[in-house]
């Protein structure tokens, strides 16, 4: 599947300020299947670039790719 996420400020013009290490958006998965079964998630261009909008132009982002583990939780 494909999660396509797309955040506006809202007043465009203004645009919004963050404080560092602000959570913009987060993901959580429910895994299925047997212990050690491995999905991969890609984080791609489809349908829509990765990219912030600042006031003084776009930044691109280099997202990290990554692996989903099935597996029993630790014990805390």
């Amino acid at each position: 599947g494909k999660l396509t996420v797309a955040w506006t400020a809202n007043d465009p013009a203004l645009g919004e300020t963050l404080a560092d290490n602000t959570v913009i958006y987060d993901v959580c998965f429910k895994l299925l299947g047997t212990n050690g079964t491995v999905s991969n998630v890609y984080f791609t261009d489809i349908p829509l670039d990765h990219e912030f909008s600042t006031s003084t132009g776009v930044k691109a982002w280099a997202p990290t790719s990554g692996q989903l583990t099935v597996g029993a939780l630790p014990n805390p």
